[in-house]
This record gives structure tokens, sequence and C-alpha cells, in this order.
């Protein structure tokens, strides 16, 4: 259980760090 908690703290940190930041590899490609 230990490891599913650190994954899954560590899954969802990544993912709010990656969509609070405004980089342009996280928005649809505009042209």
């Amino acid at each position: 259980p230990g490891l599913y908690v650190q994954f899954f703290a560590y899954f969802v940190r990544s993912l709010l760090t990656i969509t609070s930041l405004p980089l342009p590899f996280n928005l649809p490609e505009t042209g």
C-alpha cells in the first residue's frame, strides 16, 4: 500500500505542477 500511496502522490503532484505551469506544450497546437 505504501508504494501505491507514494506513486499516487507523485502522479497527482506532477499533474498539478504540469497543469499549473503555463507551458506551451501543455496547450493544443495553435499553429
